[in-house]
């Protein structure tokens, strides 16, 4: 009954009745499945509770049905919430645990170290990730791409950009050639943000409002 309630309702109830359904299904001692934990670490981390979802994870350990996933949701936690020290702690908790190719952990370090203008940290955790053989995905490609594009560094972006380009089976999205456009145009390179523009649409893409934001900016 507890985990259908949190599987079905987690995420549009009130924070304070998941916490009730939580403690309640702990004092009954009902087993804990990975799918319930994952969805508890998200719900608690993303309400900033990161003791509860913390506590879910080593309640998920305990019992053994902990995976990637668990580690990497309250990584994310820890690294919205800028505890990089317990960010990094857990990380390094994974990877002594065997989960050294989890794709999700490293795309939220590079995010938010990038994020917060860390950008030693967020190349460093880039070169840990290939270290071990975590092939980068879209998501880290379009990670880096959003950071150097910010922060105004060009150079970077053609460099992350060439490897993209390399990859013939990771796919971009609507976001990455959003991404490219601001990049462009925050370096005020007006012709390489209208190219992509022509591109994407050739490409099956619908420009959407951020689509349009980003060519405004490129504009001014």
């Amino acid at each position: 009954m507890y985990t259908g309630i949190i599987h079905c309702c987690g995420r549009a109830l009130p924070i304070k009745e998941v916490v009730k359904v939580f403690d309640e299904m702990v004092d009954s001692k009902i087993p804990v499945n990975n799918v319930t934990c994952n969805l508890l670490i998200d719900i608690f981390g993303k309400a900033g509770m990161l003791e509860k979802a913390h506590y879910v994870l080593r309640l998920a350990q305990n019992q053994r049905v902990h995976d990637c996933i668990s580690f990497s949701t309250m990584i994310d936690a820890y690294g919205k919430s800028k505890e990089f020290d317990k960010m990094e702690a857990l990380f390094v908790e994974m990877r002594n645990q065997g989960f050294q190719g989890c794709q999700d952990a490293y795309n939220s370090m590079l995010d938010t170290y990038g994020m917060s203008g860390q950008i030693d940290k967020m190349e460093n955790t880039l070169s840990r990730m290939q270290m071990v053989g975590c092939r980068p995905n879209l998501t880290t490609y379009n990670t880096l791409l959003k950071i150097y594009g910010q922060e105004g560094m060009i150079d970077d972006v053609v460099k992350v950009l060439k490897k993209l380009e390399q990859e013939e089976d990771v796919k971009w999205d609507s976001y990455t050639y959003n991404t490219l456009i601001y990049a462009y145009g925050n370096a005020e390179m007006l012709d390489e943000a209208l190219k992509l523009f022509m591109e994407m649409q050739k490409e099956g893409f619908v420009p959407d409002v951020i689509t349009y934001n980003c060519l405004v900016s490129a504009l001014k």
